[in-house]
């Protein structure tokens, strides 16, 4: 095919350099554009990343000819700071996305809001530009820092980074807009007005998931799996797993995710020591070997509020889990029923007692979890996105 009767896509994604379920989302789409819409994709991105990394082991088999990256202008002194000031880079990827925006037939955004000064397309994973105080409320973020105990200093950073970014209401209103689940539409029809369409991102086929082994006969461990970093909620979880050796002293319990931040990660290890807390903490672990654990373990936690969606509690409990999560967010519809959805500490150990202790129950339950989850197919993923960018690409948005 001749690349110049390809349509042109501009995508925007902060970093691909490190693979979450944002990135994961983001490489999904080009791959389902490229094989179904007769494209060409350049990223617009802050960091540059070899085509070869974007594969993903295989997953993705991109070239030259489908995809080309260009790193949007950041001064240096910032782009250094990959772990401080994310929305003032954020701000300067957009300024970018604005400049190249009326050279392509379609702008997409994989990382949340924008405007382009066009008509584009965006999904929302959590939205990037609302007020700490209202990102708060929702635990989207759990840090705390000078902006919060001195507001002026944030609506200061919130003017700078509009005017680098030049961003507006009007402009990100404009976009077609779908969201990761009912939680964020609601979340993101507060804060914008916009009626967004909630599209899963459900990527796991089935044959990838099969050959779990039966409930019984797993090894009774307990896992959470996720980015290490304190908007995850592993210092609760800790002090979940406490309370559950003790009523279960012959259960193992692990932690996997990968190591975003070492301040965190040391507490993290300072925790379990102060609690006799017997946990394994993995950091590095390959894909073959985490759904080595999901298929033999009996049991995952959940333990972040307000989970916007939840890539592996669905990992989780499709490979066989008995998935438990914080009865809050979108992972509430992922999983259904409410005999999986604690509240508190005691809540919890009393659910997982009533599941070990009938088998009848529990057997109901993965039944149910499974049946809901076979709802959520890549197929229908690819459907319902194409339904909403193929219209798009295919009009003259210019």
């Amino acid at each position: 095919m001749d690349a110049s009767s390809k349509k042109k896509i501009l995508v925007i994604h902060p970093q691909l350099k490190k693979i979450g379920g944002a990135e994961q989302f983001a490489l999904r789409l080009i791959d389902l554009l490229i094989a179904e819409c007769n494209v060409h994709v350049t990223i617009l991105t802050l960091e540059y990343v070899e085509l070869s990394h974007l594969s993903m082991n295989g997953i993705f088999n991109f070239s030259a000819d489908s995809i080309s990256i260009q790193i949007a202008y950041c001064p240096r002194w910032l782009a250094n700071q990959t772990d401080r000031f994310h929305l003032l880079r954020i701000g300067y990827l957009h300024r970018a996305a604005k400049k190249h925006a009326p050279n392509y037939d379609l702008c997409i955004s994989t990382y949340n809001e924008i405007d382009f000064g066009r008509k584009g397309f965006q999904y929302i994973h959590h939205p990037n530009f609302a007020p700490r105080k209202f990102l708060h409320s929702f635990e989207i973020t759990s840090t705390k820092n000078i902006f919060d105990s001195i507001p002026l200093f944030e609506t200061l950073y919130r003017r700078i980074i509009l005017l680098i970014s030049r961003n507006t209401l009007d402009g990100i209103r404009m976009n077609t807009t779908c969201v990761v689940s009912l939680f964020m539409h609601d979340i993101i029809r507060e804060l914008y007005q916009i009626n967004a369409r909630v599209v899963y991102p459900s990527f796991l086929t089935i044959k990838e998931n099969q050959g779990g082994e039966v409930w019984d006969r797993r090894r009774f461990q307990f896992l959470s799996v996720g980015r290490i970093a304190p908007d995850k909620n592993f210092i609760e979880l800790l002090e979940l797993y406490k309370s559950l050796s003790i009523k279960f002293p012959e259960a193992n319990f692990f932690i996997v995710g990968r190591n975003t931040n070492n301040d965190y990660f040391n507490l993290l290890k300072q925790k379990a020591k102060e609690l006799n807390l017997q946990v394994n903490i993995l950091t590095d672990i390959n894909h073959d070997d985490l759904n080595g654990l999901l298929k033999n373990s009996k049991f995952y936690i959940g333990p972040k509020h307000f989970e916007h969606y939840g890539n592996t509690t669905f990992e989780a409990a499709w490979a066989g889990c008995l998935t438990l999560v914080h009865d809050s967010g979108g992972q509430t519809e992922i999983i259904t029923p409410s005999i999986l959805r604690y509240k508190s500490v005691q809540d919890l150990v009393q659910r997982v007692s009533e599941l070990i202790a009938d088998e009848s129950l529990r057997k109901n339950i993965l039944d149910q979890v499974h049946n809901h989850l076979k709802e959520l197919t890549p197929e229908q993923f690819n459907q319902k996105i194409l339904a909403v960018i193929g219209p798009l690409i295919r009009d003259d948005l210019k």
